[in-house]
């Protein structure tokens, strides 16, 4: 058995907490037990034990597990930026712990994102693994294998709809070696959004879901409809607000912890607020 110190996390971790806010690579973790099991891209199923100041795992993985846990991050620096909003100071006292997650398969993180677009998590969860399973081993993607399928194929296969032209197009730039994801973790985060958007089907929203959890930029704020009504209830007295301004105030306010303050905010919009709003 191996070991990670829980004092190796800047600022603290609640893995419970940070595996129940739906960020895009939870889709690597399941409870089993009192362990959960997590599947790191080429390393085979990893279980994870939580103990009192310890995370105890059954496989050497701590490098990978630091990362995918982005154990630098500094979250008391991000409490302690926010300590007089009012708002915000709810969303980290029901969130605090949950850390940012980063994924380590960089091919799937310009993938998925496409696959995520107008949809709910129970379609979007099964479109992924339809995607794995056809083009996969079942717990990651073969890039080549899905470039090598039709668009008709995509939809009948993994029913992705309108995405499959999309998820096509993405897979053969990253198939043939135009498209290498690890030139824009060298870029700055607006230089890589420019990038970004010029690429098929990858718009504001998509960006910014890449360059979070697949590029680790944390000043990226990925914009839904959670975030949405978020900003306009807090920011702007419920006034009715363009998306573009919106994400413009988000990248501005919450600045460097842009990424985690979409995470805390996300999590709270759905785990309390869904609870407290009548109707």
């Amino acid at each position: 058995m191996h070991e990670i110190r829980l004092s190796a996390f800047n600022g603290g971790l609640d893995l419970k907490k940070t595996i129940a806010t739906d960020q895009y690579p939870v889709d690597r973790w399941k409870k089993k037990g009192r362990e959960w099991e997590w599947e790191p891209p080429e390393k085979g199923s990893v279980l994870v034990r939580l103990e009192s100041d310890r995370l105890v795992t059954d496989k050497r993985v701590s490098q990978d597990l630091l990362y995918h846990l982005w154990a630098e991050y500094p979250l008391e620096e991000f409490y302690h930026e926010f300590q007089h909003d009012e708002y915000m100071q709810n969303c980290l006292r029901f969130g605090k712990g949950i850390r940012p997650m980063r994924r380590l398969d960089l091919v799937w993180a310009f993938i998925e994102p496409l696959v995520t677009q107008n949809t709910s998590i129970t379609h979007i969860n099964r479109m992924e693994r339809l995607l794995k399973t056809n083009y996969g081993n079942g717990r990651t993607l073969n890039v080549q294998a899905l470039a090598r399928a039709s668009e008709e194929e995509l939809k009948r296969k993994c029913r992705l709809g309108y995405r499959a032209k999309y998820v096509l197009q993405m897979a053969r730039l990253l198939a043939t070696g135009e498209l290498v994801p690890e030139e824009f973790k060298a870029m700055r985060t607006q230089e890589a959004r420019q990038e970004l958007v010029k690429l098929p089907g990858i718009g504001p929203k998509v960006a910014d879901l890449i360059l979070l959890y697949g590029l680790g930029k944390p000043d990226a704020f990925p914009m839904d409809v959670w975030l949405k009504r978020a900003l306009q209830r807090e920011y702007f007295s419920g006034k009715p607000v363009s998306e573009a301004k919106l994400r413009a105030f988000a990248l501005d306010y919450f600045g460097q912890h842009a990424g985690i303050a979409h995470v805390y905010m996300f999590y709270y919009e759905r785990k309390v607020r869904t609870r407290a709003e009548p109707g």
